[in-house]
């Protein structure tokens, strides 16, 4: 049973659990359906919403970070299917927005403590009352079933490791820590850059200084939804290795963005 809440006046309901979708559709974000999963929707969602909360000088959006992820699993694995699993591992962002690191672990350590004082034998965070992680993983079993995936791609040692190398690389390159290990806060003194993501990152943000916001977002959304409908092919032939250290380059071009 679907829960509606609106205010007096308003003459607006919202419905608990469902977001609504391009065309007037609401999909169920706890019990989320494939069908109700649309690639061309999570592509065009992941363009546009900002990484970081917004707090970067540039908007440098979750799209960005995704072929950022897919682009350094292609290269260190040569796996269409693990690169597929990169491109879409913060797809459930589309329907419930990129919730912030910080945020999600300090709602996960006062969750822990309520469940402390209800039962005292609590020592970490019972799965049932971790929300965020249920609702994402909800959402991550729908979208990875539509792109052809399990869900357990998306925890892959190698897509997690190259979800935190573009997370500090990303922080240096968006000027939320100093590039200087030295004088950095929380990314890792002992971390480089790699090259290859290194330029990705020179690229990206130069095409986001030299066009406008509406053609970024969409010749990124572009890019994404190429890219799954590229990885997909190469997964369902079963075709092995990727050829070549990259599949696809969004900046080709110098011209594109």
């Amino acid at each position: 049973m679907s829960v509606v809440l609106g205010r007096a006046g308003s003459g607006a309901n919202l419905v608990v659990g469902r977001v609504a979708a391009p065309g007037g559709a609401l999909v169920d974000i706890a019990r989320p359906r494939v069908e109700e999963i649309d690639l061309e929707v999570v592509a065009d969602a992941l363009a546009r919403i900002p990484r970081f909360g917004g707090r970067t000088h540039l908007p440098y959006s979750v799209g960005l970070h995704s072929l950022a992820v897919s682009m350094l699993v292609s290269r260190r694995t040569g796996d269409p299917r693990l690169a597929l699993a990169g491109l879409l591992h913060d797809g459930h962002e589309a329907y419930v927005g990129d919730t912030v690191a910080p945020y999600k672990l300090l709602l996960r350590e006062r969750a822990a403590e309520l469940a402390r004082a209800i039962d005292p034998g609590h020592m970490r965070l019972p799965h049932e009352l971790d929300l965020v992680a249920r609702v994402e993983a909800a959402l991550d079993d729908a979208i990875a079933a539509a792109a052809g995936l399990v869900s357990d791609d998306f925890l892959h040692p190698e897509v997690k490791r190259a979800d935190r190398d573009c997370v500090y690389a990303e922080a240096i390159y968006l000027e939320l820590d100093a590039p200087d290990p030295e004088h950095r806060v929380w990314v890792p003194a002992d971390y480089r850059v790699d090259p290859a993501l290194g330029d990705y990152l020179e690229n990206a943000l130069a095409g986001l200084e030299r066009v406008r916001l509406v053609e970024h977002v969409q010749s990124v959304a572009t890019a994404i939804l190429q890219r799954v409908h590229h990885l997909r092919r190469l997964v369902d032939r079963d075709q092995g290795p990727i050829p070549g250290a990259d599949i696809l380059r969004m900046y080709d071009d110098e011209d594109a963005v």
